[in-house]
């Protein structure tokens, strides 16, 4: 534990008299308790204390009896205040002159803290049971600064009470400590040669000074390790009930018997100190500004659904000449570093690149042997477009450059999201029942970054979106021989799931291994999470290990478009109103609880890995949110149809939700255990918003309930000029139907395929549905006689070592 006056500098150049007179005061409070609790004054650093514990429960008692101690000190006048005058200006000191610093809801929940009362048996045991402060209250509670303080917070809401009196005492009064904890094993252990005192050292020690560092004067923070090793929480506020008996909040001053326990609140995660600079980022100056390099070209293809085309294309026309027959040249823009846009490892951006040229080599070759027709053009325009193949032609090496930068940035941010991961440090604050009021002042704590929210800016109960994301193959991940690999893969996740975490105003409810459970404001920002955490992982640097089982595996389409790489997460979200939120008692981070919590879980059970599942609440709140503007880039939103789910009495809608770059993925009908009601999918991607009344778009869509009152109209979602919707006809559909039957042929697909075939046409399926579901078969056949062929491969390898054996 290391502990610290806030502001002691400036105290002692403002008030050197008052100060060199009650440091003895701290001093003393602080030694009042400390073999009460086990503990062990290893040194003095000025005002600031180092002392050993052998449990966190010690340490965690002696810092309550410690702030209590200090409440009833008798300071100098000038700082009875803590010196208010002299450090209200710094940003980090609570100003309880002011108004409270939490939202009404964090207000609430801070209000409810003594309602989480104890057992009539622990109440019984502290009947007639007082603590003893090292300096009695009565002679502070009739001071100016008391009666002040009264009358400008009242008598109830900002004070601690004490003893069967109920004298009521201000929660900041006097020299405000700070006090930091950290548990862990030390690294070196010695014996001070001067003062004879044990000392403990290495990285234990350098964190406890950083976590010390963090909070403001008044405040009580431990790291997540600490609040990790607290055996029994309800031992720990048993054990503080006991030991600070007689102390409760202003508002229970007429109960005498009002535990004085505690709550702890999550800070959130974070980085306590500068990590030092990426190997690849050292050196590179301004070369690493990607931002700034002029837009490249790709080419589009008409016909073309690679999914890396669609996330770099915009509708600008690049050159004067006209059109290529095979394909139009788009300028691209090269997006600003944290864009969700980084073509994955295996989609070759090079070839890209050599691909594109190769069309303009190939446009340049031809145009010698053009018609007369065309020669016969517009000889201006026909000038114009020879100067773009050479000035194309010039730009191959820096297009190569531009899109390996990108490829190298995205990769060093994803670096430096795990390494910050890996040296973040979870902070708890500690709330003693009788100082609760504290709470509401304290600024936001000291740190080089915030990596998740903290317990304040968790989403309020009503209006709230609850998101559930499970690891598809999560078991298997567990069991994996190489163990190593398997954590790297988790953190690799936690790394990626958390960064946009941020990015999206979420608050992490919990995570345990790959189950997690997350709060939103709105559900348009839960959508946005949802698709760029699925996007992102295609992008992450997994192991060979990894990819190489089945449910991280790579998977592509008939058209050779990758889609699935790496870990998957099934999503299912839920928006409503929790019927109660209020901090766990064991991690201190906020939990929801009601029925929207169920169907939450429901919707992202039904969900396979890689899939993003809305049930029909978040469905009206993502409209609701498009007319207020709210964007959630492009999606593309598909019906699923109405579904009774586990344990859910009416049946409800689920809509899928997945990003442009990601359309071509196809799933398996959604996990429900009941029989699908009303089934009916698009045969396409359904568009966000269609043109009509909001009524005729939700009927159009298995008469989903609309708000309330909401008659509004809106526009359709626009498609990028670049990106072609795929052409439905009739004709269409049978040629894609006879792709995949040529494509699963080769792998003894047939028998499949036609049972297949057969089904749809007893069960009356329209050919404009039949590709789409016979993408699936052909995928499944190939992987299958891809198995087939490695097994045969092996038993050959076998049998000839035998015979040569």
């Amino acid at each position: 534990v290391t502990t610290d006056i806030h502001g002691s500098t400036t105290l002692w150049d403002a008030f050197p008299e008052q100060v060199a007179a009650d440091i003895a005061l701290h001093h003393e409070c602080l030694r009042a308790s400390l073999k009460l609790c086990n503990g062990y004054e290893i040194a003095t650093e000025g005002d600031s204390f180092k002392c050993a514990f052998s449990t966190p429960e010690d340490a965690i008692c002696w810092s309550i009896r410690s702030q209590l101690d200090l409440l009833c000190a008798p300071w100098s006048k000038n700082l009875e205040d803590g010196g208010h005058a002299a450090l209200v200006s710094r940003g980090d000191w609570a100003n309880c002159e002011g108004a409270p610093v939490v939202s009404q809801g964090a207000a609430d929940v801070i209000d409810g803290l003594a309602g989480l009362d104890c057992t009539s048996h622990g109440r019984t045991a502290l009947e007639g049971a007082f603590m003893r402060p090292r300096f009695d209250p009565k002679l502070v509670v009739g001071s100016e600064f008391c009666k002040q303080w009264a009358i400008s917070k009242g008598e109830e809401e900002s004070t601690a009470a004490y003893g069967p009196e109920a004298l009521l005492i201000p929660v900041f009064r006097g020299l405000r400590v700070r006090v930091g904890i950290h548990t862990g094993v030390a690294d070196v252990v010695e014996t001070n040669p001067i003062t004879r005192r044990v000392m403990y050292g290495g990285k234990v020690a350098k964190i406890a000074k950083l976590v010390s560092d963090a909070p403001c004067g008044g405040q009580i923070v431990m790291s997540g390790d600490t609040l990790a090793e607290v055996q029994s929480m309800q031992d720990l506020m048993a054990r503080v009930a006991t030991m600070c008996a007689g102390w409760r909040h202003g508002e229970m001053a007429d109960d005498p018997c009002a535990p004085a326990a505690l709550s702890v609140l999550s800070l959130g995660s974070h980085l306590l100190t500068e990590l030092p600079p990426l190997k690849s980022q050292m050196g590179r100056g301004k070369a690493a500004k990607i931002e700034d390099r002029p837009a490249s070209v790709v080419a589009s293809d008409d016909d073309a659904t690679d999914a890396s085309v669609g996330a770099f294309s915009s509708s600008a026309r690049l050159g004067h000449g006209k059109p290529s027959r095979r394909g139009t040249l788009t300028a691209v823009g090269v997006p600003k570093m944290g864009h969700n846009c980084a073509l994955p490892p295996s989609l070759g951006g090079d070839q890209l690149i050599d691909d594109v040229f190769d069309l303009v080599d190939e446009e340049s070759s031809s145009s010698s042997s053009s018609d007369e027709e065309e020669k016969s053009g517009d000889a201006g325009e026909g000038a114009a477009g020879e100067d773009a193949v050479p000035a194309l032609k010039s730009h191959r090496s820096m297009l190569r450059r531009n899109i390996s930068c990108i490829s190298r940035g995205e990769k060093n941010v994803q670096r430096q999201a795990e390494a910050e991961l890996r040296e973040a440090q979870e902070l708890i604050m500690v709330v003693p029942w009788p100082l609760k009021a504290r709470a509401m002042y304290y600024p936001p704590v000291s740190s080089v970054k915030a990596l998740t929210p903290s317990w304040d800016a968790a989403p309020k109960a009503s209006g709230v979106t609850i998101l559930f994301a499970f690891l598809e193959g999560a078991a298997q991940l567990k069991d994996m021989e190489e163990k190593e690999e398997a954590a790297q893969a988790l953190f690799q996740l936690q790394s990626v799931v958390r960064s946009q975490l941020v990015r999206h105003k979420g608050y992490e409810v919990e995570v345990e291994e790959g189950n997690m459970v997350f709060a939103f404001h709105s559900a348009p920002d839960a959508v946005s999470f949802s698709v760029n955490v699925q996007q992102a992982l295609m992008a992450v640097q997994w192991s060979p290990s990894i990819l190489g089982h089945p449910w991280a595996a790579e998977q592509r389409t008939a058209a050779n478009e990758l889609i699935f790489r790496g870990l998957r997460l099934a999503i299912g979200m839920c928006s409503g109103n929790a019927m109660r939120v209020q901090p766990c008692i064991r991690t201190g981070k906020m939990e929801y609880y009601g029925p929207i919590m169920n169907h939450a879980a429901r919707t992202a059970v039904a969900a396979h890995g890689g899939q993003v599942l809305l049930h029909e609440s978040s469905w009206n709140k993502v409209v609701e949110g498009k007319e207020e503007g709210k964007e959630i880039g492009d999606v593309v939103f598909r019906n699923m149809g109405s579904h009774a789910l586990k344990g859910i009495t009416r049946s409800v809608h689920i809509i899928q939700a997945i990003p442009s770059t990601l359309a071509s993925r196809s799933f398996s009908a959604i996990k429900t255990k009941s029989i699908q009601l009303a089934m009916r999918r698009p045969s396409g991607p359904a568009p966000l918003m269609k043109l009509g009344k909001l009524e005729s778009y939700l009927a159009g869509v298995d008469g989903i309930s609309s708000p309330a009152g909401s008659d509004k109209q809106f526009p359709a979602r626009r498609v990028p000029k670049s990106v072609r919707m795929p052409d439905m006809s009739l004709a269409a559909s049978l040629k894609r139907m006879k792709d995949f039957v040529t494509a699963a042929l080769p792998f003894g697909g047939l028998r499949n395929v036609a049972r297949r075939v057969l089904g749809m046409q007893r069960e009356r399926v329209s050919p404009l549905r039949r590709p789409s579901m016979l993408a699936s078969v052909a995928d499944q056949a190939m992987a299958a006689s891809r198995n087939r062929s490695q097994m045969e491969s092996a038993r050959a390898e076998d049998a000839a070592g035998d015979e040569e054996q």
